[in-house]
């Protein structure tokens, strides 16, 4: 395969999943390891503030979804995490699966202990973090991480990883709250949150969306495609897309 070659950029940004980890890192790593730490998280945390305000807001959610309803506060402790284990495994394994800021909250909560435990590090493609440093350190060049999780989360996975913390090499974080990737205007505020003119921002991203609301707040685009079975996903009409 030859060398893409685009216009030097002051700033470039990108996403952490598909692009500086493999597209399954979520599913493969993430999510198993909460399901399993997520009681033994319960049972050492119990008494803390923090945790038991977790379980009231998962109780409402509960409540909200229909249930499996997550027993009250004057149960025991051990029915409560029975409940809460019950409540999480149907979930996990609905399809689609069940998603809501309280899960969310929550299992974030339980990944940053198993990170700050070294019990999880985020797999970084090597190539990806060699080319990181590469841009930074003798480019110059201004890195951005937009992604569509919580920017606290980012922020952890990219701390604990297989070369380091690679944070040290990221100016900033975005998460969707500015607004959704896949809308020009949001391509087009962050350009001026940068302080950079869009034709000076370089988006790398696997979603051709994104790249196509990108493009159309004149921010130069690369699709980033790692497997050929992603290529063939991609609507032919879109495959030639000037990016």
């Amino acid at each position: 395969m030859g060398f893409l070659k685009v216009r030097k950029p002051k700033a470039i940004m990108f996403d952490m999943c598909s692009t500086m980890t493999k597209s399954h890192f979520m599913d493969q790593i993430l999510f198993p390891y909460f399901k399993e730490a997520a009681l033994p998280f319960l049972e050492t945390y119990w008494n803390n503030e923090g945790v038991q305000e977790d379980i009231k807001r998962l109780r409402e959610q509960s409540r909200k979804d229909d249930g499996p309803v997550i027993s009250v506060e004057s149960d025991k402790p051990e029915a409560i995490r029975a409940s809460i284990m019950k409540y999480i495994e149907t979930c996990m394994s609905s399809i689609p699966k069940r998603e809501s800021d309280a899960l969310s909250v929550f299992r974030f909560h339980v990944l940053f202990e198993g990170y700050s435990r070294n019990r999880i590090v985020t797999p970084v493609y090597s190539d990806v973090a060699f080319q990181i440093r590469h841009w930074v350190v003798d480019l110059k060049i201004k890195l951005y991480i937009f992604s569509n999780c919580w920017i606290e989360a980012s922020k952890r996975f990219l701390t604990y990883t297989n070369h380091g913390n690679m944070n040290l090499l990221i100016e900033d974080h975005f998460d969707n709250t500015i607004g959704a990737l896949n809308q020009t205007k949001t391509h087009l505020k962050i350009s001026k949150l940068l302080s950079q003119t869009p034709e000076d921002i370089l988006f790398l991203t696997h979603n051709v969306k994104e790249a196509i609301a990108a493009k159309g707040a004149g921010v130069s685009v690369l699709l980033v495609v790692t497997h050929r079975r992603d290529i063939l996903l991609i609507p032919e009409e879109e495959k030639n897309l000037p990016y």
